[in-house]
């Protein structure tokens, strides 16, 4: 059975209809390399986990790709990459599961109990990747907490910044030009010092002429 190495681009919300995307893909592949680019705003929190679950069995090595944002469930589904990359202007967002509902004050109750035995299943999902306490991912999750690919790096959300190809050749490109400048000026300021002691020079002898032209018509 010969692997094939396969792309997926979650470029949408997550539905349940999702899972079957992800699970027709592995099939596919058949234990290659998987890489998943994703920019979503995440959706089906059972979805998001199900997709993770296929993704961390899968044999294959399992490449993240965050091409915009990874939100919600879509960065539980990066949490499943063997590698997760995010490009330099890219971002992720986690937050505590949530709902909508209707009814008494027994039934909100119930939700509410609810959405934490859920939020349970979010954060055993970030635990895996991220190298913070138990206490620091509550306050992430607590505050819907919006993260930089500099910040998801640091925190363990992430393995790896894509720095944009331009943005370093721009950089070096302004360096170098910077390094020009220092030169020209530096060259320019070596002129003027030698000019400056050529006048000097020029100055000396004069002077010494008029002395000794002074002295000759004594």
């Amino acid at each position: 059975m010969n692997k094939v190495a396969t792309e997926i681009k979650l470029y949408d919300y997550i539905y349940s209809s999702t899972q079957k995307e992800f699970e027709n893909a592995l099939s596919t592949s058949k234990g290659g390399d998987i890489t998943v680019y994703i920019n979503s705003g995440g959706g089906d929190v059972f979805a998001s986990v199900a997709i993770h679950n296929m993704l961390k069995r899968h044999d294959g090595k399992v490449t993240i790709i965050v091409d915009g944002l990874a939100a919600s469930g879509a960065s539980i589904i990066a949490m499943a990459g063997d590698v997760i990359k995010m490009h330099n202007n890219s971002t992720m967002m986690i937050h505590n599961a949530w709902t909508f509902g209707a009814g008494n004050a027994d039934d909100f109750e119930k939700l509410a109990s609810d959405l934490r035995t859920i939020n349970e299943a979010v954060v055993n999902s970030y635990k895996t990747k991220i190298n913070i306490s138990d206490d620091e991912l509550k306050s992430l999750l607590d505050d819907e907490k919006w993260l930089s690919a500099e910040s998801a790096l640091e925190l363990g959300f992430c393995n790896e910044i894509i720095q944009d190809e331009n943005t370093q050749d721009n950089k070096v490109e302004n360096e170098e030009d910077e390094e020009d400048e220092e030169e020209v000026e530096t060259t320019e300021n070596s002129y003027s010092t030698k000019f400056m002691q050529s006048d000097a020079f020029v100055k000396n002898i004069l002077d010494a002429l008029g002395g000794r032209k002074n002295d000759e018509s004594r």
